[in-house]
């Protein structure tokens, strides 16, 4: 008998793989140290076989866009939590942050509610007030503003990105696991993200 879910499948996906034996993250294929977009000055996009998987009708300028208006929101909503919040530990400042989302609380308002807290704590717990969002930037971008308190270099941004993307879809974690359990029990997304 052995404890735990290893060899365990749980769920399926096109789009990553997680390979902590040899220490590699691939992403629809693709080895993120084997970059697919050699030989251009940009990143191209990763080839996803004709498949939707965030939506229809989205564009990159329509999500930043929706994105940065979710942060402007969340930080208006930061002064009822912040304080107290300040005064704990990281983790638990988020998870404050986090319980003050309404149980309608759509992805966008969530991932911006999380962009402004955790600049916002960081700064706090060095005595430093929050830097307001800057909607017409990326996530990635203005995270790191936020937190430094001026324009973050391109490749830091960049770094970021790849992250967040890559992280964002990377197997089956521990608390992609357990949000994957609270959905299944009809629990608002709030709170899947919450007990992740």
């Amino acid at each position: 008998m052995t404890s735990g879910l290893e060899g365990v499948v749980a769920a399926e996906t096109d789009l990553s793989h997680t390979d902590q034996k040899n220490g590699m993250v691939r992403v629809r294929g693709h080895d993120l140290c084997r970059p697919w977009w050699r030989g251009s000055d940009s990143r191209a996009p990763l080839p996803c076989c004709g498949k939707v998987f965030a939506g229809t009708g989205l564009s990159a300028e329509s999500i930043r866009s929706l994105f940065g208006a979710a942060r402007v929101q969340a930080f208006a909503g930061l002064d009822p939590w912040l304080t107290q919040a300040a005064r704990r530990p990281l983790f638990e400042g988020v998870r404050l942050g986090l319980a003050g989302m309404p149980d309608t609380a759509t992805p966008a308002e969530l991932v911006g509610a999380l962009t402004v807290a955790l600049p916002a704590l960081l700064r706090a717990a060095n005595g430093l007030a929050p830097v307001p969002p800057d909607p017409d930037l990326t996530t990635a971008a203005d995270l790191l503003r936020m937190l430094h308190g001026q324009k973050a270099d391109p490749a830091s941004v960049a770094a970021l990105d790849v992250y967040v993307t890559v992280m964002a879809e990377s197997g089956l974690s521990g608390s992609a696991f357990t949000a994957r359990v609270v959905a299944s029990n009809r629990a608002s997304m709030t709170c899947a993200v919450l007990g992740a």
